[in-house]
């Protein structure tokens, strides 16, 4: 979608800059030459618009999905790591210190997500 997005630029520009070349084109259907060349800007214009809006809303969709999954397996590695930290014996708590034991399950939530699960959804 991107290519074709910025594939049919240059034609649209070549269509509002230039001349009428529609009888040069026989793939064109007949509908398209038989209207008048502002008409057939105006129909191209709206094209362009409309693919580089439905591209955008792809790239809007697959981005959201994305960082719905990476938060998602993040929040249940950050939880699994509260769960275990809170099941160990009261002296494991005792000799570590709580500030060290929050920049753990930040740095390790995040590092799985930037190491592992963010290049594979790319």
């Amino acid at each position: 979608m991107e290519m074709a997005s910025l594939g049919l630029v240059i034609p649209v520009v070549q269509a509002v800059v230039g001349s009428d070349k529609r009888s040069e084109y026989s793939w064109l259907p007949n509908s398209l030459l038989s209207m008048s060349y502002s008409t057939f800007v105006q129909v191209l214009m709206i094209g362009l618009v409309a693919i580089f809006l439905l591209k955008n809303l792809v790239v809007l969709l697959s981005t959201y999905y994305q960082q719905r999954v990476q938060l998602s397996v993040s929040n249940r590695i950050v939880q699994r790591l509260f769960e275990t930290y809170l099941r160990q014996p009261y002296e494991f708590h005792l000799t570590n210190s709580s500030s060290v034991l929050v920049r753990n399950v930040q740095e390790y939530s995040s590092g799985v997500i930037s190491g592992g699960v963010a290049p594979v959804l790319l």
